[in-house]
């Protein structure tokens, strides 16, 4: 069975994040501020909000997809691939993993070229 859709790319930005969270963290004990943690609790609430909605966008479409692949397979004979299915749960995953990706990238790079 071939790799689905996004499979790599998610397994990238799942990488770069069991990096760049630790990193965060550790730079948010040793440097507490009060303005740090009203902002990294408006972001998380944000990222985490746009994460749902991009996972529910992005399911709310599956059943249409998958009826018009069954319609398909029935008229032209062919099954429908666990790859293609496999792949549209990567497309989930996806849209949910966007935002806390982005927003823990943009901490990363922010937190990073401050002096501490």
């Amino acid at each position: 069975m071939k790799t689905p859709r996004n499979a790599r790319k998610l397994q990238n930005q799942l990488s770069e994040l069991s990096v760049a969270v630790p990193a965060i963290v550790t730079h948010r004990l040793l440097n507490p501020s009060e303005r740090e943690t009203e902002r990294m609790i408006a972001e998380k609430a944000q990222a985490f909000t746009a994460s749902w909605i991009g996972m529910y966008s992005e399911m709310a479409t599956l059943p249409w997809r998958w009826s018009l692949d069954v319609m398909q397979s029935v008229t032209t004979g062919r099954s429908i691939s666990p790859s293609k299915i496999m792949g549209d749960l990567n497309d989930v995953a996806a849209a949910g993993l966007k935002p806390v990706y982005d927003t823990a990238m943009a901490n990363k790079r922010r937190l990073s070229k401050r002096k501490s």
